[in-house]
């Protein structure tokens, strides 16, 4: 009987029937159907990244040490490895690539630019491609695998649906601390305390900004594809508007895949940049998994380091309303962490159509245009 849905534990199954040692992944909405089986699968060892550019080459580490290795996260992530991707044509990596296929519709067409370009731009580099969407087609998995043993390249394996009934949020390891401020509670000091600042929000923040805003036509809410990008847009934005303060509402996770732009900022020291960092330790957006060095990593001092002019962190929500019109008023670049609890809800935002897309563009315009005036 078909099965109409594909299970995490057989597509794992298939992984491990073609010996594959490692995993190198990016939490998103599409892998994590599976994370329950791969975590819990012995022999398999997943390696977390903090931005998909980092894949391939890791990879290929791997696979010149002897392991057998794959690559597990979604079409946009292959967008933004695509000079990676030389590295793995030119070494002639036996390189497997799941990735989820985000926009994809069955006979349909389909409308966002992550799915029309998915299968074009493998086409141009020549990478074989099998589509995934049940269960009764997880063999593709190893065929997949063995043609890029025999050829010595690539070859991808595109992910269309999955049964998101077996996943549950990984968020248990992370009890909520009671000295953490609820995230809800601390971006309502924000909006209280914004004044006539353009605030641009990324992942975490989407959630509920929209809910909370004092004034949402000077808000830029769920910019199409924002993921890790939010810091580099705002520095934009701040830089073209000098006399307008910029507030960036950014996420762990989010930060994590753009590292580089906080040097990028301290270099450029816009005055009225102010970047709020929300630190839960978790890719909320995608259910929770842990992010990468999860509870080591200092935010606040690698922004210190970097050269930002003022920084900070909270984790009482007393002590940053204590503290939020000293930050509005200060000169920038400023960094502010804020450590928020962990939340275990799997709401995602999908990409923006070309239409939507195109509607923020113009709410964006129009509020650059407001706080100009």
């Amino acid at each position: 009987m078909t099965n109409k849905l594909l299970t995490g534990q057989r597509v794992v199954d298939e992984i491990m029937k073609c010996g594959i040692t490692h995993v190198v992944w990016l939490p998103d909405a599409y892998a994590k159907f599976m994370y329950n089986a791969m975590s819990n699968q012995p022999g398999l060892t997943l390696v977390p990244m903090c931005r998909e550019g980092e894949a391939i080459a890791i990879a290929a580490g791997l696979i010149t040490g002897g392991k057998k290795a794959m690559l597990l996260h979604q079409n946009t992530g292959l967008f933004e490895s695509g000079d990676s991707v030389r590295l793995a044509l030119d070494y002639k990596l036996p390189l497997l690539l799941l990735l989820g296929y985000v926009g994809w519709q069955h006979d349909v067409p389909m409308t966002t630019s992550a799915a029309i370009y998915t299968e074009p731009i493998l086409d141009a580099w020549h990478i074989k491609h099998y589509l995934l969407e049940t269960d009764d087609d997880v063999e593709k998995i190893s065929m997949a695998y063995k043609e890029a043993n025999d050829t010595k390249r690539p070859v991808a394996v595109l992910i269309t649906q999955k049964d998101l009934s077996e996943f549950n949020p990984q968020t248990s390891r992370f009890k909520i601390r009671k000295t953490r401020m609820d995230c809800f509670e601390a971006e309502k000091v924000i909006s209280r305390h914004r004044h006539n600042a353009i605030v641009l929000t990324a992942e975490t923040a989407n959630h509920d900004w929209p809910q909370i805003s004092s004034d949402p036509d000077l808000d830029a809410v769920s910019l199409p594809h924002i993921m890790g990008k939010a810091s580099s847009f705002g520095l934009g934005l701040a830089l073209a508007l000098p006399t307008k303060k910029i507030i960036v509402l950014d996420a762990d996770g989010s930060l994590l895949m753009n590292l580089g732009s906080l040097v990028t900022i301290a270099n450029m020291a816009p005055t009225n940049l102010i970047h709020f960092v929300l630190e839960n330790d978790v890719y909320r957006t995608t259910g929770g998994q842990p992010i990468p060095g999860a509870g080591k990593i200092s935010f606040r001092g690698l922004a210190k380091d970097a050269g930002y002019r003022h920084v900070y962190e909270f984790d009482k929500l007393e002590d940053l309303e204590s503290s939020i019109e000293t930050i509005m008023n200060e000169t920038g670049p400023i960094f502010v962490c804020l450590k928020v609890q962990p939340l275990t809800e799997r709401a995602t935002f999908p990409s923006p159509s070309g239409a939507e897309a195109e509607s923020l563009s113009s709410q964006l315009r129009k509020a650059t245009s407001r706080s100009a005036g």
